[in-house]
């Protein structure tokens, strides 16, 4: 810092990394894949362009913490003399994906089980009601979870809910 060659460098890499942990949690529900290493690669490629901005603007380099990102960008900031807002960001995007992604893949669970209601519901007679919504009634702790399905003429049907591995198996319990 303070030397005369040092141009103003772009934080665009920065914000970009910055918003990974929570857009790559929104990525991972849309697509119902787990991108973990993507997210890896992406966080260190974001950091490593980040760092060539860097380095053409006349800074040292820190290629040694563009492994661990809010080190990087706590050294970043530093590094510019800068406030450390890319690292703030980045901390509350990341404990804010780790508690939406539980919730965000039940409700995802929960969406095909209402879709596999209706498909189900609908072999048996296509003008039965659709499934509207799933509300669960038990969930032991177990894998499979006790609800009903919501349906559409204002009816419910108790259902079991179970995730395995990628699928989500349904089953309708006798009325």
């Amino acid at each position: 810092v303070g030397n005369s060659t040092q141009r103003p460098v772009s934080d665009l890499a920065a914000w970009l990394v910055a918003l990974v942990p929570l857009t790559s949690v929104i990525v991972e529900l849309l697509l119902k894949r787990d991108l973990f290493i993507l997210v890896i690669g992406l966080n260190v490629a974001l950091c490593a362009w980040d760092e060539l901005l860097l380095k053409e603007a006349g800074y040292r380099r820190l290629s040694a913490w563009i492994f661990l990102i809010p080190v990087y960008l706590w050294k970043r900031a530093t590094l510019l003399a800068k406030p450390r807002i890319h690292f703030w960001v980045w901390s509350a995007t990341f404990v804010i994906s780790l508690t939406l992604a539980p919730i965000l893949t039940h409700q995802a669970t929960y969406q095909t089980a209402c879709d596999l209601v209706t498909h189900m519901l609908h072999e048996d007679s296509p003008s039965a009601p659709s499934c509207t919504d799933i509300v669960v009634t038990d969930d032991p702790g177990t894998g499979v979870v006790r609800a009903k399905a919501l349906l559409s003429d204002g009816t419910d049907r108790v259902i079991t809910i179970e995730e395995r591995n990628d699928s989500v198996e349904v089953h309708l319990l006798p009325q």
